[in-house]
């Protein structure tokens, strides 16, 4: 294929995905509102960088390996983790970046 139609085609490719996120921003803030209404979820949820793995997540935050792993199964049902090599998770969004707080106000 010619080089300067795959830069076009990439370019409207681009373009394409920034409309459907900014389209997609206020379900997912809602998704991820319900999903991580605990404080702590949202920092576990926040850690999910690809590179550290559900052991030291559950070292990190002193919970058990288990529990880390039925945390993140179910982030993955909802579409909101992957996992990106065995045992390492990233997350689909970053919090600060749709304006969630990682501190959970109780009224």
């Amino acid at each position: 294929m010619d080089p300067q139609i795959e830069k076009e085609i990439a370019a409207t490719l681009r373009e394409i995905l920034k409309w459907i996120r900014v389209q997609a921003m206020p379900t997912a803030k809602s998704t991820l509102e319900v999903t991580l209404a605990d404080t702590t979820h949202r920092k576990i949820y926040q850690a999910l960088d690809g590179r550290v793995t559900q052991m030291q997540l559950a070292t990190s935050f002193n919970m058990s390996q288990s529990t880390i792993s039925r945390l993140i199964s179910a982030w993955q049902r909802v579409g909101i983790a992957e996992e990106v090599s065995t045992g390492r998770f990233l997350k689909t969004f970053d919090l600060k970046g749709l304006g969630i707080e990682e501190i959970v106000h109780k009224d």
